[in-house]
């Protein structure tokens, strides 16, 4: 009786194999529920991330500029409007608020020291991975931290298309930044601090 039953599935499963080789529509039909219904889009995903600032610190001497000495990796990134297409053709739009530079406490700033004996700098800016429109950049002497002084003494540097770069003096104090960048797809800000080398 096992005999008869062995038998019996072993011919069931020829007839099965076939009936697959008859039918070549039957593999691709299995290959296409098992292959993955779409792939990462690497440009989808790159238009999704707000832009990262990199500073970049350089010694400035009798009108030459020197390599960078020091680089910011990544300054903190604070509000920002941001709108990208995704994968499926949708418009996303991504909103954030935060803190201006002022509110933000000393250790919550990425911080970037000058030159020491050196009282002209460089600084420089970069973006990425899209470039930008337009800069704003503004800074305030963290000797009015904590006084009415801190919201209206400031300076404002309103960088032109195609260039991120600019002058800064060491007068001995530190000094906090916030970066305005401009996108196509939107606005972001940033913030950091200069830490000085140099005595009153």
């Amino acid at each position: 009786m096992r005999h008869v039953l062995l038998f019996l599935c072993i011919t069931i499963i020829i007839i099965l194999f076939a009936s697959c080789a008859d039918n070549p529509e039957y593999i691709p039909e299995i290959t296409e529920t098992l292959a993955p219904t779409s792939t990462p889009n690497r440009e989808s995903f790159e238009a999704s991330q707000t832009p990262r600032l990199i500073v970049s610190i350089a010694q400035v001497y009798a009108d030459f500029t020197y390599p960078p000495h020091q680089t910011l990796r990544r300054a903190r990134e604070g509000t920002a409007n941001w709108t990208f297409i995704n994968r499926d053709g949708y418009t996303v739009s991504i909103m954030s608020d935060s803190l201006s530079p002022l509110q933000l406490s000393e250790r919550d700033l990425e911080q970037v020291t000058l030159f020491i004996e050196h009282e002209i700098s460089e600084l420089y800016f970069q973006f990425t991975p899209h470039p930008s429109i337009s800069v704003t950049v503004f800074r305030w002497n963290t000797r009015y931290l904590g006084t009415d002084d801190i919201w209206t003494k400031y300076e404002r540097f309103d960088l032109e298309p195609g260039v991120n770069t600019i002058i800064i003096i060491d007068d001995g104090y530190d000094y906090i930044y916030g970066v305005d960048g401009i996108f196509s797809q939107g606005r972001v800000e940033y913030a950091f601090r200069t830490i000085s080398t140099l005595t009153e």
